[in-house]
């Protein structure tokens, strides 16, 4: 089974290539990246990958940014967080 790791507050000059490039520079194993315009998502094949890829990531400065890395949370989970979110209001 396959994780997906949200990468993001990316600038725009930063596009998949470049994520390629990190990813490959650190040695880090993935299967695809999808998704762009500040963000991203990483698919990777377990746990310790993705907890590697946020260990390196998540609150790394990038130019004027502050990078977010967690791991990617399902279409139902969004639709879970928004629906108690409508609730609260």
């Amino acid at each position: 089974m396959s994780l997906g790791v949200f990468l993001g507050g990316l600038p725009d000059s930063v596009n998949r290539e470049t994520v390629e490039q990190w990813l490959t520079e650190e040695g880090f194993q993935y299967n695809y990246i999808r998704g762009f315009r500040g963000c991203c998502v990483i698919s990777v094949e377990d746990d310790e990958q993705a907890d590697q890829i946020i260990r390196r990531f998540d609150q790394a400065p990038l130019e004027d940014r502050i990078l977010i890395c967690e791991l990617a949370r399902s279409k139902q989970d969004q639709q879970q967080r928004h629906t108690h979110r409508e609730k609260k209001k």
